[in-house]
Parts: structure tokens; C-alpha cells; sequence
């Protein structure tokens, strides 16, 4: 929120999050020895649907072509303008070499080469070697690398052709299986089901909370805590109704099936006050994660209500865990090195 970004100082300046290095999904192997790397050349832009009907852009990069090392060309025994063959799991694309500066076991190919303008050759578009897999945050297909070997056109035997065509056949068929199950699901809002999930959170925690007095008559600090404690959920819970009116939610059993499997049974005696604290503090960071989803979805929905409400519960969800820490810390000690 732009409170937020202001009280970060920024200074007008955007802030930059670092994330840790991920590895590409597929690696090159000893049938793929080569990095596939995709990109741009400077006359074209995207599949040139502009840039191609542009006779001086055209004319200064026509077609595709694959860069090649010139330590890898000289070992492969490639010289510069023979056609090359490129192939990956997926697919395969011919074009001319260009021995270049690349990084050895790299070669590079322009992906602005595809169907448009070509009516018989269709081996050149440089995306269809690439893997069909998307970034999870962002969505963007990862079209940038692949792993792939690289062979002079015309020079693989029949039988190792019809192996790469029955292995991009079954690709193929997974790729398109995928886009199938994709179709089938139906995008919604997921604002309900965290509104729901949060929901049966509050409602399960002060379940948990009677049972815990209930399971101890004789702790008198403890069933007033429960009390009080309980009391914060079932408030928070009337206080989001109106958000519940206003979103909807979905009903979730995922509380209840917590709560069933942190309070098995009757606990007694001071060990089993431990245990079921223990279990509580479970419960009570079970709605901190909720809130703490619903409150983003607050921010993205610009509902400053609903915001200002998650900001309220979330310090009463920290009263909460703050109270049921400091029983266990209180109880630690004695009940589990003493003997009983």
C-alpha cells in the first residue's frame, strides 16, 4: 500500500526483492550436450509481423541461423554457412551456422523466425525446441532455454530419426494432456476460500479452547485463559461477517480436521495440559496464516475495511499466541524433567 512503500523511505526509488537461484528444469545430458539459449537480434521484434514487411530490416536479417562456438565448430567439423540441424525432447529446427564468440556448449538461436511468411519450410522457430513449463508467480513460458544436440542437417541415420520423432510424439501427447486438465479447471477469485479457511479457523480455535478447560476443571489459570482467549476468536469471527456477506466464502473442513487430530483424546495431569497447550499454539498459528493471506488479498482488493480489520485481529491473534507461549514456557520445564 503507498503508506507502506513511504514508510520504507524509498525515496522515490522502486524496492528491489532478491530471490535465490533456481536451476533450469532441464539440464543438458549425453544426448543433449548443448545449452539452448533464445533471444533477440536487433532489426527484428517478436515474430515480425512488422518488422519483416520492412525491406531494410528484412533484408539485414532474413533468416534464422544457429551460433555456434568456434571450439565446438571445429570439433563437430562445422564451418560457417552450413546448415545445421538442432534438435531438443520436444522438437527440432534446421538453419546456417554462424560461428561466433558464444560460450563453448552454448549455441544460440533468434526466436523471431516462425510461420507467417514461410509457406513450405516450417523447421526454423526457435520456440518449439523449448520447454513447456511456466514460471508459477509470474506466468511467463520459459522459453528462453533448453537442453538440445546439435548435428549437420541430413546427417542422422533413419533409425536414431524415428527414435526422436516417437519422443517428441510422446511429449507432445503429455504437453497437450496438460492443456486438456488445464482447460477443465475453472479460474476463480480464491478471496472465498481464504475468507472460509480463516473462517473455520476462529470457530475451531475457541472449540479447542473449551475443550482445554474442560480437560483441566482443576488449573484455574487456565480456564480463565481459555475464557478470555475463545472470547478473542469468536469476536474476530462477528467482526468479519460483513466481508463474509460481501465476498462469500467457501466452507473449509480443514480446521476441523486439525482439531480432530491435535485433540485425540482427554489429556490429564500436568503433562497433558503441555500437550494440549501445545496443540493450541498449533490452532492459534493455523488462523495467524490465514490472516495473514486474507490481509494480502485485502491490499490487492484495495478494501481498506477489511484491511484495517485484518490489522486489528492480527495483533489479537499475537495476544493469543503470546499468552498460550508463555503457559508453555511457564510448564516446560517441571513437567517434563520431574517426574509424575
Amino acid at each position: 500500500m503507498p503508506e507502506e512503500y513511504k514508510a520504507n523511505d524509498p525515496r522515490g526509488k522502486a524496492i528491489l526483492k532478491a530471490a535465490d537461484y533456481h536451476p533450469p528444469f532441464e539440464q543438458p545430458d549425453e544426448n543433449y550436450p548443448f545449452w539452448l539459449t533464445t533471444g533477440r537480434v536487433v532489426y527484428h521484434f517478436h515474430t515480425r509481423t512488422k518488422t519483416g514487411r520492412s525491406k531494410e530490416l528484412q533484408d539485414a536479417a532474413p533468416e534464422a541461423f544457429v551460433e555456434i562456438s568456434r571450439e565446438d565448430a571445429k570439433r563437430l567439423d562445422i564451418k560457417e554457412g552450413e546448415m545445421l540441424e538442432v534438435s531438443s525432447r520436444r522438437g527440432s529446427l534446421q538453419a546456417p551456422a554462424r560461428i561466433g564468440e558464444i560460450i563453448s556448449g552454448h549455441v544460440f538461436v533468434p526466436f523471431h523466425y516462425g510461420y507467417w511468411d514461410e509457406q513450405e519450410n516450417h523447421h526454423r522457430a526457435a520456440n518449439e525446441l523449448t520447454l513447456s513449463v511456466w514460471d508459477p508467480v509470474s506466468k511467463q513460458p520459459n522459453y528462453k532455454c533448453a537442453a538440445v544436440q546439435v548435428s549437420k542437417a541430413g546427417s542422422k541415420p533413419l533409425t536414431e530419426r524415428l527414435a526422436d520423432f516417437a519422443g517428441k510424439a510422446a511429449h507432445k501427447a503429455a504437453e497437450i494432456t496438460d492443456k486438456v486438465m488445464g482447460a477443465a479447471h475453472v479460474e476463480r477469485s480464491r478471496v472465498t476460500d481464504y475468507i472460509g479457511i480463516l473462517s473455520a479457523a476462529q470457530q475451531e480455535f475457541a472449540k479447542a479452547c473449551g475443550t482445554v478447560a474442560e480437560h483441566h476443571p482443576e488449573e484455574t489459570e487456565i480456564q480463565m485463559g481459555m475464557k478470555q482467549l475463545a472470547s478473542f476468536s469468536l469476536a474476530s469471527e462477528f467482526e468479519f461477517q460483513p466481508f463474509v456477506d460481501k465476498y462469500g466464502k467457501v466452507e473449509s473442513e480443514e480446521a476441523v480436521n486439525l482439531s480432530s487430530v491435535l485433540f485425540p483424546a482427554v489429556r490429564a495431569g500436568a503433562f497433558g495440559l503441555l500437550r494440549d497447550l501445545h496443540s493450541l499454539f498449533i490452532m492459534a498459528t493455523e488462523i495467524h496464516v490465514s490472516l495473514a493471506i486474507v490481509m494480502q488479498a485485502s491490499k490487492e482488493l484495495r478494501d481498506e475495511e477489511m484491511l484495517a480489520l485484518c490489522i486489528v485481529t492480527d495483533e489479537t491473534n499475537k495476544r493469543q499466541q503470546a499468552w498460550i507461549n508463555t503457559q508453555i514456557e511457564h510448564r516446560a520445564s517441571h513437567t517434563t524433567v520431574v517426574p509424575q
